[in-house]
């Protein structure tokens, strides 16, 4: 591209006639899995780790038997500073991600994550422990980078499988860890079970560093440079046309905003509802119960992508709606297992939402031979913790009870389902002449006559191959 063409223009996606990328990618995904598995081997071990924590189950009561806070402190002084020191980093560490790579980035997280376990070792009184939720929230917005990496270090028709791995082996790695926790909980204290968690940490940061693959994709211009050269106006027209791209990228995009900050703000008061109901509870079995139905919901997406991306608004509304059903009932659990299981559901419903989305966006932006996706990851989790941000403000300020965080969840559910249907009402009532560039409605089989994961993807129209363009709301 010459100096004189403008390289912020709207994106392109590839008519649906376009050839696949060459190598793995013309292979049926189970083929092109098969010729990738040890990056992708790779990609899972450093997730696995990092989350085999047998600590995690007893942190609520670690904080206040072993460090002496009170319950008040946690909710309204700890557990906040997650929420705020994310909302603060996601955004600059997507786009320092394009400037430093996307190794850089990660390895600052798994660093952070040695900050947290340090801390939570050998820290002690209120300003430490927020100050650990703060490293602890680089560490997990790193987690959203490390996402998108699949999507730079897989060919594209294994990508989408490859993140739906990572997904479920974040999960399995809490499972296993979890369990472990249950099981050596009474034979030792609770100091040591936050060591275990420390060498498990170190496990992954060693994985990531011998192991980690490098990109097999070009990478764009960064956004830093593009301000440096063309200035800040030129960068603001190059993320919106990101989400110009498609209909479906602005869809998941309203939904992330609004359900990643109710996820987010489930997660961290969830362990305060099972101590409330029981605070000699089984942690360690009720955080692999909860972490096993995560690692359920955030696989099934890759196994149908082609019917999400075809249905997204549908999908969005009716998981969403479907969300507050075991938030609210988790409210009026009167027994610990009862709370477990329907914050299991609502777990298992959250991270195949986020899968989803992660998929669907990735797949229009990889069509599209733009690979921000770091840059539009983090900034809708940037967004989505904003509004958390907000929302834990609000309710710290007035020391609300556990429960109000959860009715504060189904309120941004709601509203979020709202937004969408709204959306995709009026977008319908523009003239069916006009383009909307938006995904294939339908998934397009590959070689070996099975559903292919990464479908093509017209600009002009929502189109199905065989029988031309799909008008719906």
């Amino acid at each position: 591209m010459s100096d004189d063409e403008s390289e912020f223009a709207p994106l392109h996606v590839p008519d649906e006639d376009a050839p696949p990328d060459c190598g793995p990618a013309e292979l049926p995904w189970w083929d092109a899995l098969r010729a990738e598995w040890r990056t992708v081997l790779a990609l899972c071990s450093v997730p696995f780790f990092i989350n085999c924590q047998p600590s995690e189950p007893y942190l609520t009561k670690y904080l206040l038997e072993s460090k002496n806070l009170t319950e008040s402190q946690v909710e309204c002084c700890v557990w906040p500073y997650d929420t705020y020191g994310a909302f603060l980093v996601l955004f600059p560490l997507g786009f320092a991600t394009e400037i430093l790579g996307y190794r850089a980035v990660i390895l600052f997280g798994l660093l952070c994550r040695q900050a947290t376990r340090l801390l939570l070792l050998y820290a002690e009184g209120l300003s430490a422990m927020a100050f650990m939720q703060v490293t602890y929230a680089c560490a997990t917005g790193a987690n959203t980078i490390y996402y998108s990496y699949a999507f730079v270090a897989c060919p594209p028709r294994v990508a989408p499988v490859a993140v739906a791995l990572i997904n479920a082996s974040y999960s399995v790695g809490n499972v296993l860890g979890s369990v472990l926790s249950e099981a050596i909980a009474g034979h030792v204290t609770l100091k040591a079970l936050f060591y275990q968690s420390w060498a498990f940490s170190s496990v992954g940061l060693g994985c990531f560093l011998l192991f980690s693959p490098k990109p097999v994709v070009d990478m764009p211009s960064s956004l830093y440079s593009i301000i440096r050269k063309d200035g800040f106006a030129a960068a603001t027209k190059e993320l919106r046309d990101l989400y110009a791209a498609s209909k479906n990228i602005r869809l998941w995009s309203f939904w992330w905003v609004f359900g990643y900050s109710a996820a987010f703000i489930v997660g961290n008061y969830s362990q305060n509802q099972f101590y409330d109901l029981d605070s000699d509870g089984a942690f360690g079995y009720a955080e692999a119960i909860y972490e096993a139905a995560a690692a359920v919901g955030g696989v099934l997406p890759a196994l149908a992508a082609g019917w999400v991306r075809g249905w997204s608004a549908e999908v969005i509304v009716v998981v969403s709606l479907a969300l507050v059903v075991p938030l609210y009932l988790s409210t009026r659990a009167s027994t610990f297992y009862e709370s477990v299981l329907l914050n299991a559901a609502a777990s298992g419903l959250f991270s195949y939402q986020l899968s989803a989305a992660e998929i669907t966006i990735s797949h229009v932006l990889g069509r599209a031979e733009s690979h921000r996706y770091a840059v539009v990851f983090a900034f809708n989790s940037f967004l989505g913790l904003g509004l958390g941000v907000a929302v834990q403000k609000v309710l710290s300020h007035y020391r609300a009870p556990t429960r109000w965080y959860y009715y504060a969840c189904m309120a941004q559910l709601g509203a979020g389902s709202v937004a969408v249907l709204l959306y995709t009402c009026l977008s319908a009532s523009r003239p069916c002449s006009e383009p909307t560039h938006d995904d294939a409605a339908t998934p397009v089989s590959d070689s070996a006559g099975s559903v292919s994961l990464s479908g093509p993807l017209h600009a002009s129209d929502e189109s199905d191959p065989i029988a031309g363009p799909i008008q719906r709301c």
